[in-house]
């Protein structure tokens, strides 16, 4: 093939405050699985940089979980719709679709045998539902539930039973198969947020936004001592997760994870030898059994990636989101460092690096800062630029040049030299002392020279349509310019003449690059990336990012390229035109 997926890293969980998040593992313990946006995430336990992502649901997805053969998983999403899916090849093809109920979907589980599965949610009038997994033939009747139902679970083994947990502070225990109402049990006051039967099934437990862990066996009597599963693991909204004693109800080890409120713990996996936990920031805390202590941390991003760029002497990728969180990748490992400090608490629009130690980064906050790469904290300094910015790039002797709404601002140290470009620009490119403006409204791109801090000598480059995206090659000589008709016009950056034209895309084109060699890479909102060497032949791929628009692009080596989406992702991709 032309191309070549080398590397998919994920977006990070996207926990809300308040709720409850399910991660779920392989029964063979390589893989865990959360939901992520429209999409479900494998990751792998081990290396949580290899990972794949399901994109086929159409609504937001709120659960996932293998089923005890490892050869399916379900998901579900919250428009109540229930996907089966094939977990042994790459295109994960669909088995069965089913919709139980009509309402989000909070919860589910499998039997141990493969072939049941439960549900439970807000459907309105029904809160669980039950069917066979080949037919969706229904298997129980839920009654005695009167709010949405949290959380739910199945025991694995004969006789078979169910637990559901309730906003009414209740956990309902079901017989079957088929399933029927048993006892309702109310020793909670408040909201049940997570029910779970032990691998024997002889003991279940559940917990409560009332602060209390709740161990049962199957008679209904607070139980002491069970033959299997004598530890379990909670997380909680006071920064804490604990494992507890089942035999002795006391905790065994506690984990402090942080102070700050986004430190605060939404959910909890314990496969084999690995305990995970899930941030309020979405980051996964590997958690050390024998230490108390936090052994990895795996971080990232939750929302939007807004920009890309890259770091040639450090092989690192920047990338910045919705959210205001800066991350540093290792292009190679694919490991990633967010940056520390309060930062711009808002949007960060763009960011460039000089390929020193300086990074800039303009927001949502009308701000701009300059940071240090190798301390990776975002300054608290900053500069007002007096309007919202929309991009940034290094000119001159390494100044930036950032573009608002209405004008071009230098930058030197605390002075801002503004230039009123009589239209609103919509994209920056910059080599040496050549600034590139592109307009977002009016035809055409402009070419200003930086001197003495300012810019100066407008010249138009004749762009019969309004600018999207504009790119320097490495050598500064040429000049990408991708317009509203999804044309990209490679020109001559002395003389302005159209050297190339290029097409494919049928959508807006966000972003350029130009790798060493000359080939020119593109990204558009379309989830598509081309690749043109301009000898008559390109690479097309596709769904790049499937369900999202491609937010930035960048060369890490002549023939590998790293793409970030508004899905939160990151890939890297081998190139070839042999």
């Amino acid at each position: 093939m032309p191309y070549e997926n080398l590397q998919t890293i994920a977006p990070l969980p996207p926990v809300e405050r308040g709720r409850s998040f399910v991660l779920s593992g392989d029964p063979k313990g390589k893989n865990f699985v959360y939901c992520a946006g429209n999409s479900v995430v494998i990751r792998d336990i081990a290396n949580p940089s290899i990972a794949d992502i399901y994109t086929e649901h159409s609504a937001k997805t709120t659960v996932a979980k293998y089923s005890p053969s490892g050869f399916y998983i379900c998901s579900a999403d919250k428009s109540g719709k229930v996907r089966i899916w094939d977990t042994c090849n790459k295109e994960h093809i669909l088995k069965y679709e089913y919709h139980p109920f009509g309402g989000e979907i909070r919860d589910l589980a499998w039997d141990g045998e493969s072939k049941r599965i439960l549900v439970g949610g807000d459907g309105r009038q029904t809160y669980a539902a039950a069917f066979l997994w080949d037919s969706g033939s229904k298997c129980g009747d839920f009654t005695g539930l009167g709010k949405t139902v949290t959380s739910v679970d199945l025991k694995s083994g004969r006789p078979f039973r169910a637990i559901c947990g309730s906003d009414d502070a209740t956990s309902v225990f079901y017989n079957g198969v088929p399933y029927k109402f048993n006892k309702s049990l109310k020793d909670h006051e408040r909201f049940v947020n997570c029910v779970r039967f032990n691998p024997a099934g002889d003991l279940f437990a559940t917990v409560s936004s009332d602060g209390k862990l709740i161990f049962y066996d199957v008679a209904f009597t607070r139980a002491r001592g069970v033959s299997d599963g004598k530890q379990i693991v909670t997380a909680s909204g006071d920064k804490t997760c604990k494992i507890w004693d089942v035999e002795t109800s006391s905790v065994v080890n506690e984990f402090k994870i942080g102070d700050d409120i986004k430190d605060q713990q939404y959910g909890c996996l314990w496969q084999n030898n690995d305990i995970l936990s899930v941030s309020l920031s979405g980051k996964i805390n590997y958690l050390d059994k024998n230490s108390g202590k936090i052994c990895r941390e795996i971080t990232g991003h939750q929302k939007n990636i807004n920009c890309l760029t890259y770091h040639s002497g450090l092989k690192a990728a920047i990338t910045a989101d919705y959210d205001g969180n800066v991350c540093y990748w290792d292009a190679i490992g694919g490991e990633a460092k967010n940056f520390t400090g309060k930062g711009h608490g808002t949007s960060v629009n763009d960011v460039a690096t000089d390929n020193l130690d300086g990074l800039v980064t303009v927001g949502n906050d009308n701000k701009l800062r300059i940071s240090s790469i190798s301390e990776q904290t975002i300054s608290d300094s900053a500069t007002d630029l007096g309007g919202q910015p929309k991009s940034i790039a290094f000119a001159g002797n390494n100044q930036p040049v950032v573009l608002t709404t209405e004008a071009a601002l230098v930058v030197n140290g605390n002075k801002v030299s503004t230039t009123n470009l009589g239209f609103e620009p919509s994209c920056i490119a910059c080599f040496g002392d050549k600034v590139v403006i592109g307009a977002k409204e009016k035809a055409g791109a402009f070419q200003y020279s930086l001197a003495g801090g300012e810019l100066t000598n407008q010249t138009e480059i004749a762009i019969k349509d309004p600018v999207f995206a504009m790119r320097f090659s490495p050598d500064g000589q040429k000049l990408a310019v991708a317009d509203k008709s999804n044309c990209i016009s490679v020109v001559d950056s002395n003389d302005h003449h159209v050297i190339e034209k290029v097409y494919g895309h049928r959508a807006r084109i966000t972003t350029l690059a130009f790798s060493e060699n000359g080939w020119l890479a593109s990204g558009n909102i379309d989830q598509k990336i081309f690749v043109h060497n301009f000898e008559d032949r390109k690479v097309e791929i596709p769904l790049a990012h499937r369900m999202a628009a491609i937010s930035g692009i960048e060369w890490t080596s002549d023939t590998r390229l790293i793409s970030s989406a508004q899905d939160g992702s990151l890939k890297t991709w081998e190139i070839s035109f042999n």
